[in-house]
Order: structure tokens, then C-alpha cells, then sequence
């Protein structure tokens, strides 16, 4: 449960602008799954698993960086956000709303290396 004090200072820093404390992935459509792979793969530096329908790239470290999905278009589909300590989702989407931004936020949690994370993933209209 999130202490008033930090959710009030939370809200102060989204706010300020301050919503964001890290990156935790992105998705990205590509046409060519394979070919995708290999050139984010190789530009990035990063490793990870072909599937059929998606590839996950990673660093050595981490859970996974950038989620690969095959479609028509090539772009951006998501990116996932660690929102900052108290924050919460309604808060973020109201924050974004105020200030003009057309997008929508969802959630997942989940648990990595003994810490429950928070991450908030946003998809651009």
C-alpha cells in the first residue's frame, strides 16, 4: 500500500513532468520477423528467441528490451514505462490527458529478481 505522503509527492512529480523513472521495453512491428530480428538484433547489440510470432530481444541482464511483432506496417506499437515510486495509473493518464496527449495506458506487474514492478505501457493514437 502506497503512504499518502508518497502518493501526494507522486502526483507532485507528475506534476513537475516527473512520471517516468525508467524504460522497460518497447515493441516495435516489423515486416519480416526474421529480418527484423537480425538487424535489431545486430544494431543493438542485444540477444534473445525467435518465435513465431514474435521476437524478444534482450540484454544479458535483463528480462527482455525490445518485443519484435510481426505486422503490415513497420512502426512503433508500444513502449513500457517504470512509473515513478507512488504513482499511479490514473494518475499518469490524467496527467497526460491534461496536457494534451492522445494515448492509452494499460498496466501489467509482475515480479523480477525478488521486487514486484509496476510498469505502465502506452499506445500512441
Amino acid at each position: 500500500e502506497v503512504s499518502s505522503m508518497s502518493q501526494t509527492k507522486a502526483i507532485e512529480n507528475s506534476v513537475a513532468g516527473k512520471m517516468i523513472s525508467a524504460i522497460h521495453h518497447a515493441a516495435l512491428r516489423v515486416k519480416n520477423l526474421e529480418e527484423g530480428f537480425s538487424r535489431w538484433a545486430h544494431t543493438l547489440g542485444l540477444h534473445g528467441e525467435l518465435h513465431d510470432d514474435h521476437g524478444i530481444l534482450r540484454c544479458t541482464h535483463e528480462d527482455y528490451a525490445l518485443l519484435l511483432i510481426q505486422g503490415d506496417t513497420p512502426g512503433l506499437e508500444y513502449v513500457c514505462y517504470e512509473l515513478v515510486a507512488g504513482l499511479t495509473i490514473s494518475v499518469a493518464a490524467s496527467t497526460l490527458k491534461s496536457r494534451g496527449v492522445d494515448c492509452h495506458l494499460n498496466v501489467f506487474v509482475c515480479w523480477y529478481n525478488n521486487s514486484l514492478y509496476t510498469f505502465c505501457y502506452t499506445v500512441f493514437n
